[in-house]
């Protein structure tokens, strides 16, 4: 990945010139946000699978590695958030420094990994796309009872 677009058969570079770099599946951060309201139902250890915004790239099938316990304050992935033109609707905070992106609603992160290792698959890095997570079944009526709950849990 990350190979120059200049480069070509019969360029000369120095011997210090990073000509590109080589990354395992086991290499892979794959991470995803979940909403609060369904956070309660990711497991680690759940399968998932990585569909990529782009369709030239094949699925990639994942397992949850950890479930963060703690909303995210801020959001490090620039190209998800809505000022970037990503899913995730966030407002900038301009203090001292860099820019802050804070996410509007709770969001959670979720770390996953590869769960078989393929020399097929070649993902190039910061590839968006959608996650789809094995998680504990819910129906529209437990959702409400949720939301409620968390609508208290802030009031009291």
């Amino acid at each position: 990945v990350d190979i120059p677009h200049e480069i070509r058969p019969g360029l000369w570079v120095s011997a210090q010139a990073q000509l590109a770099r080589i990354v395992t599946p086991r290499d892979y951060d794959v991470q995803a946000f979940v909403d609060e309201a369904d956070i309660w139902r990711v497991e680690t250890g759940a399968g998932a699978r990585f569909v990529a915004d782009d369709a030239s790239h094949v699925s990639i099938p994942l397992r949850v590695s950890e479930v963060t316990g703690i909303a995210s304050e801020t959001l490090d992935q620039p190209i998800l958030a809505s000022t970037q033109g990503g899913p995730i609707a966030v407002q900038e905070d301009r203090g001292p420094g860099e820019p802050q992106l804070r996410p509007n609603d709770p969001i959670y992160r979720v770390a996953l990994s590869p769960e078989e290792v393929s020399t097929d698959v070649a993902v190039a890095q910061n590839t968006t796309g959608k996650v789809s997570i094995d998680a504990k079944a819910t129906s529209p009526a437990m959702r409400f009872v949720n939301h409620v709950i968390s609508i208290l849990r802030s009031v009291l």
